[in-house]
């Protein structure tokens, strides 16, 4: 080691300094190739992760301030579905709306004369069940019991409606009216 300080101290002083400048020069170009050269590329690779977690954390965040509205919204929604699910039904369950409809034609003073099957048909997303009936009773009589069939809780509706022989009995018009009845089921 003491042979380079000689070495060194017999050079003239403007050579001793270009060394000393490009040693200097060479360590900081060797730090600035070796060690932070790698760092700022982990650096920015941290950075853009940090941005996209960040974004992230953002959008998460926009969510669960939002989330009292997406909430009621999915209840809104829930509700919805129930109601149109009562409407038109997945399960046709015929029998309880032959009960329905015998109840309401009681409750209107009509005598059920007929009650029959006609056809079901598919259609593109439900079915269509229909059903003949024939009753008798005062025009009024009628226009109540279609009217509650109208006010049942799934869709059924009333369709070829004819009213035929009008006769006096008990001082009142009876008629004989045929009609068909159409219910709908969600078809799966």
């Amino acid at each position: 080691m003491e042979r380079f300080f000689d070495i060194y101290l017999s050079i003239n002083a403007k050579q001793r300094l270009l060394i000393l400048v490009t040693l200097l020069a060479a360590v900081v170009a060797g730090y600035y190739y070796f060690i932070h050269q790698g760092k700022q590329e982990t650096l920015s690779k941290k950075e853009n992760e940090y941005r996209e977690i960040e974004a992230q954390r953002e959008a998460k965040q926009s969510y669960l301030n939002n989330l009292t509205k997406y909430e009621a919204r999915h209840k809104k929604l829930r509700e919805d579905l129930e109601i149109a699910r009562s409407l038109l039904p997945d399960d046709p369950d015929v029998p309880q709306l032959l009960a329905k409809l015998g109840n309401e034609g009681r409750r209107a003073g009509l005598l059920i004369q007929t009650f029959e099957p006609k056809s079901e048909s598919q259609k593109q997303f439900f079915q269509e069940i229909s059903f003949g009936m024939s009753v008798e009773g005062s025009y009024h009589e009628i226009s109540n019991f279609i009217d509650s069939v109208g006010q049942l809780d799934r869709i059924v509706t009333v369709n070829n409606l004819s009213m035929t022989t009008p006769t006096l009995r008990n001082q009142k018009i009876v008629l004989t009216s045929s009609f068909d009845i159409k219910t709908y089921s969600y078809k799966q």
